[in-house]
Protein backbone atom coordinates (compact mmCIF):
# COMPACT_ATOMS: atom_id res chain seq x y z
CA UNK A 1 0.00 0.00 0.00
CA UNK A 2 1.73 3.03 -1.30
CA UNK A 3 1.02 5.86 1.12
CA UNK A 4 1.52 10.04 0.08
CA UNK A 5 4.56 11.33 -0.53
CA UNK A 6 4.63 13.76 -3.29
CA UNK A 7 2.45 16.58 -4.17
CA UNK A 8 1.95 14.63 -7.81
CA UNK A 9 -0.69 12.21 -6.55
CA UNK A 10 -3.81 13.20 -8.13
CA UNK A 11 -7.23 12.43 -5.65
CA UNK A 12 -9.37 14.16 -7.95
CA UNK A 13 -9.65 11.44 -10.58
CA UNK A 14 -10.92 8.15 -9.53
CA UNK A 15 -11.34 4.72 -11.43
CA UNK A 16 -14.01 3.10 -12.85
CA UNK A 17 -13.68 0.05 -10.72
CA UNK A 18 -12.96 2.00 -7.87
CA UNK A 19 -15.74 4.29 -7.95
CA UNK A 20 -17.98 1.49 -8.60
CA UNK A 21 -16.57 -0.48 -5.99
CA UNK A 22 -17.79 2.50 -3.29
CA UNK A 23 -20.65 2.98 -4.93
CA UNK A 24 -21.53 -0.33 -4.25
CA UNK A 25 -20.23 0.38 -0.60
CA UNK A 26 -22.48 3.01 -0.31
CA UNK A 27 -25.40 1.24 -1.64
CA UNK A 28 -25.38 -1.47 0.70
CA UNK A 29 -24.85 0.29 3.44
CA UNK A 30 -27.03 3.37 3.33
CA UNK A 31 -29.96 2.34 0.35
CA UNK A 32 -27.92 5.69 -1.30
CA UNK A 33 -27.51 5.66 -5.51
CA UNK A 34 -24.49 7.14 -6.76
CA UNK A 35 -24.66 8.19 -10.67
CA UNK A 36 -21.76 8.49 -12.68
CA UNK A 37 -22.22 12.11 -12.63
CA UNK A 38 -21.06 11.81 -9.00
CA UNK A 39 -17.56 10.90 -9.76
CA UNK A 40 -16.57 14.66 -9.07
CA UNK A 41 -18.23 15.27 -5.91
CA UNK A 42 -16.99 11.88 -4.40
CA UNK A 43 -13.56 12.68 -5.15
CA UNK A 44 -13.99 16.19 -3.65
CA UNK A 45 -15.16 14.56 -0.31
CA UNK A 46 -13.15 12.00 0.09
CA UNK A 47 -9.74 13.45 -0.79
CA UNK A 48 -9.31 14.93 2.30
CA UNK A 49 -9.87 11.66 4.32
CA UNK A 50 -7.49 9.80 2.07
CA UNK A 51 -4.59 12.64 2.85
CA UNK A 52 -5.79 12.03 6.73
CA UNK A 53 -5.23 8.53 6.29
CA UNK A 54 -1.92 8.83 4.54
CA UNK A 55 -2.96 7.06 1.38
CA UNK A 56 -2.19 7.64 -2.29
CA UNK A 57 -5.37 5.80 -4.47
CA UNK A 58 -8.40 5.09 -4.12
CA UNK A 59 -7.60 1.55 -4.28
CA UNK A 60 -5.20 1.73 -1.42
CA UNK A 61 -8.68 3.24 0.09
CA UNK A 62 -10.65 0.38 -0.35
CA UNK A 63 -8.07 -2.31 0.73
CA UNK A 64 -8.39 -0.09 3.53
CA UNK A 65 -12.10 -0.36 4.02
CA UNK A 66 -11.95 -4.42 3.68
CA UNK A 67 -9.38 -4.50 6.98
CA UNK A 68 -10.65 -4.79 10.80
CA UNK A 69 -11.77 -1.79 11.32
CA UNK A 70 -13.83 -1.76 8.44
CA UNK A 71 -16.56 -0.59 10.93
CA UNK A 72 -15.56 2.46 12.03
CA UNK A 73 -13.79 3.32 8.56
CA UNK A 74 -17.23 2.78 6.80
CA UNK A 75 -18.76 4.72 9.40
CA UNK A 76 -16.37 7.77 7.79
CA UNK A 77 -17.32 6.93 4.32
CA UNK A 78 -21.20 6.79 4.97
CA UNK A 79 -20.31 11.10 7.03
CA UNK A 80 -18.13 12.06 4.09
CA UNK A 81 -20.45 11.28 0.96
CA UNK A 82 -24.00 11.41 2.54
CA UNK A 83 -25.51 15.25 2.11
CA UNK A 84 -26.74 17.22 5.42
CA UNK A 85 -28.12 20.30 3.97
CA UNK A 86 -30.07 21.88 6.94
CA UNK A 87 -31.63 24.92 8.33
CA UNK A 88 -34.63 26.16 10.95
CA UNK A 89 -37.86 26.36 9.64
CA UNK A 90 -37.56 25.02 5.80
CA UNK A 91 -40.40 24.51 4.10
CA UNK A 92 -42.41 26.25 6.32
CA UNK A 93 -45.77 25.02 5.12
CA UNK A 94 -45.29 22.08 7.27
CA UNK A 95 -44.49 23.52 10.90
CA UNK A 96 -48.06 25.53 9.84
CA UNK A 97 -49.52 22.14 8.89
CA UNK A 98 -48.04 20.41 12.33
CA UNK A 99 -49.64 24.20 14.36
CA UNK A 100 -52.53 23.94 12.48
CA UNK A 101 -53.83 20.67 11.97
CA UNK A 102 -51.70 17.85 14.10
CA UNK A 103 -51.80 19.79 16.74
CA UNK A 104 -55.54 20.65 16.95
CA UNK A 105 -56.69 17.10 16.18
CA UNK A 106 -54.81 16.10 18.95
CA UNK A 107 -56.48 18.42 21.23
CA UNK A 108 -59.59 17.06 19.89
CA UNK A 109 -58.63 13.75 21.06
CA UNK A 110 -58.23 14.67 24.21
CA UNK A 111 -61.47 16.21 24.84
CA UNK A 112 -62.56 13.07 23.97
CA UNK A 113 -60.84 11.02 26.33
CA UNK A 114 -57.50 10.06 24.35
CA UNK A 115 -53.94 10.50 26.14
CA UNK A 116 -53.03 14.06 25.77
CA UNK A 117 -49.66 12.47 23.94
CA UNK A 118 -47.69 13.03 20.60
CA UNK A 119 -44.96 11.08 18.76
CA UNK A 120 -42.95 12.65 16.04
CA UNK A 121 -39.97 10.96 14.00
CA UNK A 122 -37.38 13.13 12.34
CA UNK A 123 -36.35 10.43 10.46
CA UNK A 124 -33.08 12.28 8.50
CA UNK A 125 -32.27 15.18 11.26
CA UNK A 126 -28.95 16.24 10.04
CA UNK A 127 -27.54 18.77 12.09
CA UNK A 128 -30.71 19.36 14.55
CA UNK A 129 -32.80 22.37 13.05
CA UNK A 130 -35.91 20.24 12.00
CA UNK A 131 -36.23 18.28 15.48
CA UNK A 132 -35.52 21.09 17.10
CA UNK A 133 -38.09 23.99 15.03
CA UNK A 134 -40.71 20.73 15.48
CA UNK A 135 -39.77 20.93 19.35
CA UNK A 136 -40.32 25.04 19.23
CA UNK A 137 -43.45 24.27 17.24
CA UNK A 138 -44.90 21.89 19.69
CA UNK A 139 -43.87 24.37 22.88
CA UNK A 140 -45.71 27.27 21.23
CA UNK A 141 -48.86 25.99 20.55
CA UNK A 142 -49.44 23.03 23.26
CA UNK A 143 -51.06 24.91 26.67
CA UNK A 144 -48.90 24.68 29.01
CA UNK A 145 -51.61 23.70 31.71
CA UNK A 146 -52.56 20.36 29.84
CA UNK A 147 -49.13 18.76 30.57
CA UNK A 148 -49.08 16.93 27.33
CA UNK A 149 -46.23 14.22 27.11
CA UNK A 150 -44.60 15.35 23.75
CA UNK A 151 -41.49 12.87 22.61
CA UNK A 152 -39.52 13.46 19.14
CA UNK A 153 -37.47 11.04 18.33
CA UNK A 154 -34.12 12.45 16.25
CA UNK A 155 -31.90 9.93 14.06
CA UNK A 156 -29.58 10.05 11.11
CA UNK A 157 -27.06 7.69 10.15
CA UNK A 158 -24.01 10.50 9.49
CA UNK A 159 -22.78 10.21 13.57
CA UNK A 160 -20.67 13.83 12.82
CA UNK A 161 -23.92 15.60 12.12
CA UNK A 162 -25.77 13.70 14.91
CA UNK A 163 -23.15 15.26 17.59
CA UNK A 164 -23.46 18.73 16.23
CA UNK A 165 -27.40 17.94 17.02
CA UNK A 166 -27.16 16.81 20.34
CA UNK A 167 -24.56 19.69 21.32
CA UNK A 168 -27.82 22.32 19.93
CA UNK A 169 -25.14 25.26 19.36
CA UNK A 170 -24.71 26.73 16.43
CA UNK A 171 -23.74 30.56 14.70
CA UNK A 172 -26.12 32.75 15.61
CA UNK A 173 -26.77 33.45 11.73
CA UNK A 174 -28.30 29.73 11.60
CA UNK A 175 -31.17 30.98 13.79
CA UNK A 176 -32.71 33.59 11.42
CA UNK A 177 -35.41 32.07 9.43
CA UNK A 178 -37.01 31.91 13.08
CA UNK A 179 -38.98 34.07 14.60
CA UNK A 180 -38.19 36.86 16.54
CA UNK A 181 -39.98 35.60 19.55
CA UNK A 182 -39.02 32.21 19.10
CA UNK A 183 -35.62 32.80 19.51
CA UNK A 184 -36.00 35.47 22.82
CA UNK A 185 -37.80 31.87 23.88
CA UNK A 186 -35.93 29.01 22.98
CA UNK A 187 -32.25 30.35 21.82
CA UNK A 188 -29.44 31.33 24.19
CA UNK A 189 -26.86 33.78 23.44
CA UNK A 190 -23.18 32.76 23.71
CA UNK A 191 -21.11 35.20 25.88
CA UNK A 192 -17.08 35.32 26.06
CA UNK A 193 -15.52 32.88 24.21
CA UNK A 194 -18.80 31.99 23.10
CA UNK A 195 -20.15 35.08 21.70
CA UNK A 196 -20.93 35.01 18.12
CA UNK A 197 -22.92 31.56 18.96
CA UNK A 198 -26.53 30.43 20.29
CA UNK A 199 -27.75 27.62 22.13
CA UNK A 200 -30.81 26.02 21.76
CA UNK A 201 -32.90 25.91 25.47
CA UNK A 202 -32.94 22.74 27.42
CA UNK A 203 -36.95 23.40 27.52
CA UNK A 204 -36.69 22.55 23.97
CA UNK A 205 -33.93 20.13 23.93
CA UNK A 206 -35.52 17.93 26.52
CA UNK A 207 -38.14 17.25 24.09
CA UNK A 208 -36.13 15.81 21.47
CA UNK A 209 -34.07 11.75 21.83
CA UNK A 210 -30.89 11.85 19.57
CA UNK A 211 -30.36 7.88 17.72
CA UNK A 212 -28.31 6.95 15.25
CA UNK A 213 -30.14 4.42 12.89
CA UNK A 214 -29.63 3.32 9.39
CA UNK A 215 -32.90 3.49 7.67
CA UNK A 216 -32.07 0.47 5.45
CA UNK A 217 -31.09 -1.48 8.69
CA UNK A 218 -32.75 -2.78 11.47
CA UNK A 219 -34.40 -0.33 13.37
CA UNK A 220 -33.88 0.07 17.85
CA UNK A 221 -37.20 1.22 18.34
CA UNK A 222 -41.07 -0.07 17.33
CA UNK A 223 -42.78 2.91 18.49
CA UNK A 224 -45.58 4.44 16.33
CA UNK A 225 -45.91 7.71 15.45
CA UNK A 226 -48.53 10.82 14.82
CA UNK A 227 -46.08 12.46 12.64
CA UNK A 228 -42.81 11.38 10.22
CA UNK A 229 -40.25 14.10 8.56
CA UNK A 230 -38.63 12.32 6.40
CA UNK A 231 -37.59 15.11 4.01
CA UNK A 232 -34.86 15.44 1.43
CA UNK A 233 -33.98 11.31 2.03
CA UNK A 234 -35.49 9.33 -1.06
CA UNK A 235 -34.44 11.16 -3.80
CA UNK A 236 -31.21 10.09 -3.20
CA UNK A 237 -32.60 6.34 -3.62
CA UNK A 238 -33.23 4.21 -6.34
CA UNK A 239 -37.10 3.25 -6.78
CA UNK A 240 -37.25 -0.41 -5.29
CA UNK A 241 -35.18 1.81 -2.33
CA UNK A 242 -37.82 4.20 -1.86
CA UNK A 243 -40.82 1.36 -1.75
CA UNK A 244 -38.91 -0.40 1.03
CA UNK A 245 -38.27 2.42 3.24
CA UNK A 246 -42.13 4.21 2.37
CA UNK A 247 -43.55 0.95 3.28
CA UNK A 248 -41.22 0.75 6.42
CA UNK A 249 -42.53 4.14 7.32
CA UNK A 250 -46.29 3.51 6.66
CA UNK A 251 -45.73 0.53 9.34
CA UNK A 252 -44.57 3.16 11.78
CA UNK A 253 -47.37 5.25 11.69
CA UNK A 254 -50.62 5.92 13.69
CA UNK A 255 -53.85 5.41 11.88
CA UNK A 256 -54.81 8.67 10.44
CA UNK A 257 -51.29 10.05 10.82
CA UNK A 258 -49.16 11.95 9.10
CA UNK A 259 -45.78 11.96 6.53
CA UNK A 260 -43.68 14.80 5.25
CA UNK A 261 -41.72 14.63 2.16
CA UNK A 262 -39.11 17.07 0.89
CA UNK A 263 -40.71 20.16 -1.68
CA UNK A 264 -39.37 17.52 -4.24
CA UNK A 265 -40.28 14.31 -3.51
CA UNK A 266 -42.24 11.65 -4.65
CA UNK A 267 -43.44 7.84 -5.50
CA UNK A 268 -45.78 6.02 -7.25
CA UNK A 269 -46.02 3.57 -4.26
CA UNK A 270 -47.43 6.33 -2.22
CA UNK A 271 -50.97 6.70 -3.53
CA UNK A 272 -51.67 3.33 -2.08
CA UNK A 273 -50.61 3.80 1.12
CA UNK A 274 -51.44 7.49 1.13
CA UNK A 275 -53.68 9.69 0.52
CA UNK A 276 -51.72 13.47 -0.75
CA UNK A 277 -53.27 16.63 1.08
CA UNK A 278 -50.66 18.64 -1.22
CA UNK A 279 -47.48 20.18 -0.46
CA UNK A 280 -45.77 17.08 -0.22
CA UNK A 281 -48.06 16.08 2.90
CA UNK A 282 -49.73 12.59 2.89
CA UNK A 283 -51.81 11.20 5.46
CA UNK A 284 -51.90 7.57 6.28
CA UNK A 285 -54.71 5.89 4.76
CA UNK A 286 -56.44 3.16 6.73
CA UNK A 287 -54.77 1.53 10.01
CA UNK A 288 -51.44 0.84 11.31
CA UNK A 289 -50.38 -2.51 10.26
CA UNK A 290 -52.35 -3.18 7.94
CA UNK A 291 -51.11 -5.29 4.85
CA UNK A 292 -49.16 -3.51 2.28
CA UNK A 293 -48.27 -4.37 -1.88
CA UNK A 294 -45.23 -6.09 -1.90
CA UNK A 295 -42.18 -4.30 -2.97
CA UNK A 296 -38.76 -5.11 -3.99
CA UNK A 297 -35.85 -4.77 -1.68
CA UNK A 298 -32.28 -3.41 -2.03
CA UNK A 299 -29.66 -6.35 -1.53
CA UNK A 300 -29.34 -6.71 1.77
CA UNK A 301 -25.93 -6.12 3.98
CA UNK A 302 -24.10 -8.36 5.21
CA UNK A 303 -24.79 -9.39 8.75
CA UNK A 304 -22.83 -10.55 11.72
CA UNK A 305 -24.22 -13.92 13.02
CA UNK A 306 -22.79 -15.85 16.18
CA UNK A 307 -22.64 -19.62 16.28
CA UNK A 308 -26.56 -20.55 16.78
CA UNK A 309 -27.96 -22.35 19.66
CA UNK A 310 -30.47 -24.90 20.15
CA UNK A 311 -33.88 -23.48 19.50
CA UNK A 312 -35.32 -25.58 23.03
CA UNK A 313 -32.97 -23.14 25.10
CA UNK A 314 -35.14 -19.77 24.36
CA UNK A 315 -36.37 -19.57 27.35
CA UNK A 316 -34.56 -20.19 30.23
CA UNK A 317 -35.92 -20.30 33.59
CA UNK A 318 -34.84 -18.54 36.39
CA UNK A 319 -32.81 -19.79 39.34
CA UNK A 320 -33.51 -18.12 42.79
CA UNK A 321 -32.18 -19.76 46.03
CA UNK A 322 -34.26 -19.66 49.00
CA UNK A 323 -31.78 -18.81 51.16
CA UNK A 324 -27.95 -18.71 50.35
CA UNK A 325 -26.86 -18.67 46.74
CA UNK A 326 -24.32 -21.03 45.85
CA UNK A 327 -22.87 -20.63 42.33
CA UNK A 328 -21.73 -23.12 40.00
CA UNK A 329 -18.36 -23.75 39.44
CA UNK A 330 -17.45 -21.68 36.27
CA UNK A 331 -14.68 -19.78 34.52
CA UNK A 332 -17.24 -17.02 32.98
CA UNK A 333 -15.44 -13.65 33.33
CA UNK A 334 -18.02 -11.61 35.04
CA UNK A 335 -19.12 -7.88 34.41
CA UNK A 336 -20.57 -5.68 37.45
CA UNK A 337 -22.37 -2.61 36.22
CA UNK A 338 -23.88 -0.02 38.65
CA UNK A 339 -27.19 1.95 38.36
CA UNK A 340 -27.05 4.08 34.66
CA UNK A 341 -24.75 1.49 33.01
CA UNK A 342 -25.38 -1.19 30.43
CA UNK A 343 -23.01 -3.91 29.47
CA UNK A 344 -23.53 -6.33 26.25
CA UNK A 345 -21.48 -9.87 26.05
CA UNK A 346 -21.23 -11.51 22.54
CA UNK A 347 -19.07 -14.23 24.16
CA UNK A 348 -19.84 -16.92 27.31
CA UNK A 349 -19.78 -14.62 29.98
CA UNK A 350 -21.24 -13.18 32.99
CA UNK A 351 -23.14 -9.43 33.80
CA UNK A 352 -24.52 -9.03 37.85
CA UNK A 353 -25.29 -5.83 39.58
CA UNK A 354 -27.14 -5.25 42.70
CA UNK A 355 -31.26 -3.58 42.77
CA UNK A 356 -33.27 -1.87 45.15
CA UNK A 357 -35.46 0.58 43.74
CA UNK A 358 -33.54 0.42 40.68
CA UNK A 359 -34.52 -2.11 37.74
CA UNK A 360 -32.58 -4.09 35.25
CA UNK A 361 -33.41 -5.38 32.19
CA UNK A 362 -31.69 -8.95 30.86
CA UNK A 363 -32.05 -8.90 26.80
CA UNK A 364 -30.67 -11.59 24.61
CA UNK A 365 -31.12 -13.67 21.55
CA UNK A 366 -31.48 -16.90 21.85
CA UNK A 367 -30.26 -17.99 18.62
CA UNK A 368 -27.04 -16.54 18.48
CA UNK A 369 -26.40 -16.31 22.31
CA UNK A 370 -25.77 -12.30 22.27
CA UNK A 371 -27.47 -9.62 24.81
CA UNK A 372 -26.83 -7.57 27.56
CA UNK A 373 -28.25 -6.15 31.05
CA UNK A 374 -28.59 -1.98 32.20
CA UNK A 375 -29.26 -0.71 35.04
CA UNK A 376 -31.48 2.16 35.85
CA UNK A 377 -33.94 4.48 37.80
CA UNK A 378 -36.69 7.14 36.36
CA UNK A 379 -35.35 10.44 38.10
CA UNK A 380 -38.57 10.80 40.24
CA UNK A 381 -41.94 11.38 40.00
CA UNK A 382 -41.55 14.84 40.73
CA UNK A 383 -39.49 15.43 37.59
CA UNK A 384 -41.64 15.67 34.63
CA UNK A 385 -43.20 12.43 33.21
CA UNK A 386 -42.33 13.27 29.78
CA UNK A 387 -38.44 13.73 30.79
CA UNK A 388 -38.83 10.94 33.39
CA UNK A 389 -39.59 8.42 30.78
CA UNK A 390 -36.68 9.61 28.97
CA UNK A 391 -34.41 8.06 31.49
CA UNK A 392 -35.61 4.69 31.01
CA UNK A 393 -35.97 4.82 27.29
CA UNK A 394 -32.96 6.17 27.13
CA UNK A 395 -31.45 2.86 28.90
CA UNK A 396 -33.46 0.71 26.44
CA UNK A 397 -32.48 1.80 23.39
CA UNK A 398 -29.09 1.95 24.16
CA UNK A 399 -29.61 -2.09 25.24
CA UNK A 400 -30.96 -2.77 22.44
CA UNK A 401 -28.86 -0.47 19.82
CA UNK A 402 -25.53 -2.16 21.30
CA UNK A 403 -27.25 -5.83 21.27
CA UNK A 404 -27.67 -5.22 17.50
CA UNK A 405 -24.34 -3.57 16.84
CA UNK A 406 -22.85 -7.04 18.16
CA UNK A 407 -24.93 -9.23 16.03
CA UNK A 408 -27.96 -10.10 17.85
CA UNK A 409 -31.23 -9.80 15.98
CA UNK A 410 -34.08 -7.09 16.76
CA UNK A 411 -36.93 -9.47 16.32
CA UNK A 412 -35.59 -12.23 18.39
CA UNK A 413 -35.15 -10.50 21.95
CA UNK A 414 -36.68 -11.57 24.69
CA UNK A 415 -36.67 -10.07 28.31
CA UNK A 416 -35.89 -10.54 31.71
CA UNK A 417 -36.58 -8.13 34.47
CA UNK A 418 -36.01 -7.52 38.08
CA UNK A 419 -35.80 -4.93 40.99
CA UNK A 420 -38.42 -2.17 41.60
CA UNK A 421 -38.40 -2.65 45.48
CA UNK A 422 -40.14 -0.13 47.56
CA UNK A 423 -36.56 0.49 49.12
CA UNK A 424 -36.57 4.22 49.52
CA UNK A 425 -39.86 4.74 50.92
CA UNK A 426 -38.80 2.03 53.50
CA UNK A 427 -35.83 3.80 54.18
CA UNK A 428 -36.23 7.59 53.64
CA UNK A 429 -39.69 8.47 54.07
CA UNK A 430 -42.89 9.18 52.09
CA UNK A 431 -41.34 11.94 49.59
CA UNK A 432 -39.89 8.87 47.85
CA UNK A 433 -42.60 6.61 47.81
CA UNK A 434 -43.47 4.78 44.45
CA UNK A 435 -40.24 5.23 42.12
CA UNK A 436 -39.94 1.80 42.65
CA UNK A 437 -43.36 1.10 41.51
CA UNK A 438 -42.78 3.83 38.46
CA UNK A 439 -39.93 2.08 37.42
CA UNK A 440 -41.61 -1.46 37.67
CA UNK A 441 -44.67 0.20 35.44
CA UNK A 442 -42.38 1.76 32.80
CA UNK A 443 -40.92 -1.50 32.05
CA UNK A 444 -43.52 -3.59 31.51
CA UNK A 445 -45.13 -0.62 29.20
CA UNK A 446 -41.75 -0.45 27.39
CA UNK A 447 -41.91 -4.14 26.64
CA UNK A 448 -45.57 -3.99 25.98
CA UNK A 449 -45.32 -1.79 23.27
CA UNK A 450 -41.97 -2.81 21.46
CA UNK A 451 -43.26 -6.33 21.58
CA UNK A 452 -40.46 -7.57 23.25
CA UNK A 453 -41.72 -10.81 25.08
CA UNK A 454 -40.85 -10.62 29.08
CA UNK A 455 -40.57 -14.01 29.50
CA UNK A 456 -39.38 -14.21 33.55
CA UNK A 457 -39.59 -11.59 35.98
CA UNK A 458 -39.65 -10.63 39.85
CA UNK A 459 -40.14 -7.37 40.14
CA UNK A 460 -41.48 -5.28 43.05
CA UNK A 461 -41.34 -6.20 46.85
CA UNK A 462 -39.28 -4.94 49.53
CA UNK A 463 -35.85 -6.38 49.44
CA UNK A 464 -32.96 -5.74 47.34
CA UNK A 465 -31.37 -8.12 45.00
CA UNK A 466 -28.16 -9.87 43.57
CA UNK A 467 -28.46 -10.69 39.72
CA UNK A 468 -26.30 -12.49 37.60
CA UNK A 469 -27.25 -13.13 34.21
CA UNK A 470 -25.39 -15.05 31.01
CA UNK A 471 -26.73 -13.88 28.22
CA UNK A 472 -24.94 -16.79 25.73
CA UNK A 473 -28.02 -19.14 27.68
CA UNK A 474 -30.21 -16.59 29.07
CA UNK A 475 -29.84 -17.86 32.31
CA UNK A 476 -30.41 -15.81 35.40
CA UNK A 477 -29.60 -16.13 39.28
CA UNK A 478 -31.37 -14.06 41.65
CA UNK A 479 -30.14 -13.78 45.13
CA UNK A 480 -32.35 -11.67 47.66
CA UNK A 481 -30.36 -10.09 50.02
CA UNK A 482 -30.47 -8.49 54.04
CA UNK A 483 -28.88 -5.40 54.09
CA UNK A 484 -30.91 -2.83 52.55
CA UNK A 485 -29.70 0.10 54.84
CA UNK A 486 -26.50 0.90 52.48
CA UNK A 487 -27.63 -0.13 48.59
CA UNK A 488 -31.18 2.12 49.98
CA UNK A 489 -28.54 5.73 50.88
CA UNK A 490 -26.22 4.80 47.37
CA UNK A 491 -29.73 4.80 45.32
CA UNK A 492 -30.68 8.16 46.89
CA UNK A 493 -27.53 9.56 46.27
CA UNK A 494 -28.09 8.70 42.46
CA UNK A 495 -32.31 9.42 42.15
CA UNK A 496 -31.11 12.97 43.60
CA UNK A 497 -28.26 13.54 41.06
CA UNK A 498 -30.40 12.23 38.23
CA UNK A 499 -33.78 14.21 39.29
CA UNK A 500 -31.49 17.30 39.83
CA UNK A 501 -29.98 16.52 35.92
CA UNK A 502 -33.25 16.22 34.62
CA UNK A 503 -34.84 19.70 36.05
CA UNK A 504 -31.73 21.88 35.23
CA UNK A 505 -30.81 20.56 31.53
CA UNK A 506 -33.43 17.88 30.47
CA UNK A 507 -30.51 15.93 29.29
CA UNK A 508 -29.66 12.57 29.77
CA UNK A 509 -25.79 11.50 30.00
CA UNK A 510 -25.40 8.28 32.67
CA UNK A 511 -25.84 5.65 30.46
CA UNK A 512 -21.98 5.00 29.48
CA UNK A 513 -19.90 1.70 29.37
CA UNK A 514 -18.62 1.25 32.61
CA UNK A 515 -15.15 1.88 32.79
CA UNK A 516 -12.94 -1.02 34.11
CA UNK A 517 -12.77 0.24 38.20
CA UNK A 518 -16.53 0.34 37.66
CA UNK A 519 -16.16 -3.29 36.36
CA UNK A 520 -14.08 -4.98 39.22
CA UNK A 521 -16.54 -6.83 41.59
Amino acid sequence: MQTVGSDTIDLYNIGDTEFGTLREMLYRETGVSLSDSKRALVCSRLARRLRHLHLSSYADYIEHLSQRDRGSELQMLVNCLTTNKTEFLREPHHFDFLRDVVISEARKRAETGAPRRLRIWSAACSEGDEPYTIAMTLLDNLPKNESWDVRILASDINTEVLSIAQAGEYPMEKFAPLPDDWKKKYVRRGTGNRTGLGAVSPEVKQLVTFRQINLMGQWSHKATFDVIFCRNVIIYFDQPTQERLLQRLSERLNKHSYLMLGHSESSPWLTQSFESLGKTIFQRRGTAGASRPAVARPTPKPQVVASAKPPQQKRASVQQPRSSLVRPATNLQSHNILAGQTYVLRKPGEITTVLGSCVAVCLYDPECGIGGMNHFMLPSQSVDAGTSARYGIHAMELLITNIMKSGGERSRLVAKAFGGANLLQLNFGAELSGIGKQNVAFVRDFLKTEEIPLVSEKLGGVQPLRIFFQPHNGRVIVKTLRSTKEIAKRENSYQQTSAKKARNTGEVTFFNEPSAADMRR
